[in-house]
Order: C-alpha cells, then structure tokens, then sequence
C-alpha cells in the first residue's frame, strides 16, 4: 500500500542499536517515516529523544501500549524481550520489526508468527 504521509514509528529502546543504527543511520534523514515515539527505561535517553528526535517517550513498552499511537514498532532492546515485547505490540494493531535475533526459541517465533497472522500485520527481524 502506498501512501502519502510518513509512517508513525516508534522506537523501543534507546542504546546502540536502536540509537545509532535505527535513528541515525536509518530513519533520521528518510522522509518515509515519522519517529512519534520511543521507549527506554533511562530518563537520560528519553531527554534525547525528546530534544533530538522531537517525540514523546514512554519510560516502559506498557506504558506506550495504554496509548499506543503510531503504526510500526521497531524493538531494538536486549534479545531476551524481544518475543514478548513483539507480541505484546502485534496484539496492539502495530506492524513490527524485532533487531536480531527475533526470538530465542522456535516456539516464541511461532507465536510472533501466528500474532501478526491473527492481528493482519507485518512482522518482520532486521538483521
């Protein structure tokens, strides 16, 4: 589907690779997507955001699903909450891409699988 204004993304977790890699080499400078929210437990990571980015930021991946605005969650935190924190946002409405690795076992996998099925929404894992 083509439209014809940004995708609303959202960011979960602010450290290397949700920092560096998502916001400043991928999304910062391509007008095909809005970064509207992100997600992190440090309060000094937020105030980036906020300055830098110019978007709201939740201090916890519930926090943000009360009031989930946007359409695509990236999940860039630790490898461990990656399953849950995709299946939590799938099962909200959002489309989502899981950094690498997307799970940690075949079964979390199937069931991010079967989520974005049940939910008619894209899951895809950058790598």
């Amino acid at each position: 589907m083509v439209t014809n204004h940004p995708i609303e993304t959202v960011i979960v977790g602010l450290g290397r690779a949700g920092w560096d890699i998502h916001w400043r080499k991928l999304l910062k400078e391509h007008h095909a997507y809005r970064v509207t929210a992100a997600i992190d437990p440090v309060p000094e990571r937020r105030r980036q955001a906020e300055q830098e980015i110019r978007c709201r930021t939740h201090s916890d991946l519930a926090e943000f699903l009360a009031d989930p605005g946007g359409e695509l969650v990236i999940i860039a935190t630790p490898s461990g909450g990656h399953a849950s924190q995709g299946l939590a946002c799938l099962n909200a409405g959002l489309h989502v891409v899981v950094d690498k690795p997307m799970c940690q076992t075949v079964t979390e996998a199937d069931s991010l699988i079967a989520a974005a099925r049940a939910n008619g929404r894209v899951l895809t894992s950058y790598h």
